[in-house]
């Protein structure tokens, strides 16, 4: 918790310095989320893509919090908006999947999966991306798996 309340302290006061300066808003954000500041974090995404509408950490971090809180709309948004500016990120498109699964939208969460398996990092690439690649792989299967039993109880 400690480095987290320095890291907000230290963001104001970058703030406080020059408030035009984008990452210091995302920094700061991102410090508000972990220490369960919510409404906090979400208005320095807010006013860090005001600044700047493409800035990629900002949109993906409020697209979490906005999946977190059911406004699964908004995070579908900006994780699209997130994937226009960083097309090959695995993680956007994960957690997209996922929030396009709890919408009930099996269809645009397999598309996900399916190209999380086509942009799966080569083997020289950190663990912490393969193992997001094969958890990936296993969702998309049981995806499929679930909408072909769907298809096949509306067929009975």
């Amino acid at each position: 918790m400690d480095k987290f309340n320095l890291a907000v302290s230290d963001a104001s006061m970058a703030i406080v310095l020059n408030d035009k300066y984008v990452n210091s808003y995302v920094t700061r954000g991102s410090a508000f989320e972990k220490l369960s500041k919510i409404d906090k974090a979400l208005k320095d995404f807010n006013t860090c893509l005001t600044l700047d509408d493409k800035n990629f950490r900002a949109l993906n971090n409020r697209a979490y919090i906005y999946s977190n809180l059911n406004n699964y709309r908004q995070s579908i948004d900006d994780y699209t908006k997130a994937l226009k500016i960083k097309p090959n990120y695995i993680k956007s498109y994960l957690f997209r999947s996922r929030v396009y699964m709890k919408m009930g939208n099996e269809k645009n969460a397999l598309q996900d999966l399916i190209q999380i398996s086509k942009l799966k990092p080569r083997a020289n690439l950190q663990r912490q991306g393969r193992l997001m690649c094969n958890e990936a792989e296993i969702e998309r299967l049981n995806l499929e798996q679930e909408i072909k039993l769907k298809e096949q109880q509306q067929q009975a």
